[in-house]
């Protein structure tokens, strides 16, 4: 008969039996997060091949290569020195936002009666003036501009959300 093999990770102060995957996945955290601690705390110095590797002395105080100070945080930065620090994040949330406020602004016209979605859509879609836009649909140009300015009324109110 083949034996089944257990796998405990302590919790608590007590030993709970998990999966083979759970109890690797959780070792390999606290491997990751040990190696993490060893990272701060010990020097790196040039390994011969033009990369770096950990400091062998386990002691920095006897180390040449001992790192002094505490990291600098790029808010510490930010703040002291007015060095800025561009966030690779803001470019994909403003352009997250961006897509948003233009789906947000496409519904919004798509919301509009039939008559002011095509006037909207001439002017500044396909970029025609509201003279030619008159034409177009058989009506003054003063009409087009009335129309022109309920539905910016219309689409300020729907878009709320995004005014400053």
């Amino acid at each position: 008969m083949k034996q089944v093999e257990k796998w405990y990770l302590p919790i608590d102060g007590k030993q709970v039996e998990t999966t083979k995957e759970i109890y690797i996945a959780y070792r390999n955290l606290e491997a990751k997060e040990r190696m993490q601690k060893i990272r701060r705390t010990r020097c790196m110095i040039p390994n011969g091949k033009g990369g770096l590797r950990l400091c062998p002395k386990t002691s920095c105080r006897d180390c040449p290569h001992h790192r002094t100070g505490t990291p600098v945080s790029l808010d510490y930065l930010k703040e002291d020195f007015n060095f800025d620090v561009e966030d690779p994040n803001e470019d994909v949330i403003a352009e997250v936002n961006k897509e948003e406020q233009a789906t947000a602004v496409r519904n919004a016209i798509m919301e509009l009666d039939e008559i002011d979605r095509r006037i909207i859509t001439m002017i500044f879609y396909e970029d025609m003036s509201e003279g030619e836009v008159a034409k177009k649909l058989c009506v003054s140009q003063s009409a087009i501009h009335q129309r022109k300015a309920n539905s910016f009324k219309i689409l300020q109110e729907k878009l709320k959300k995004f005014q400053n």
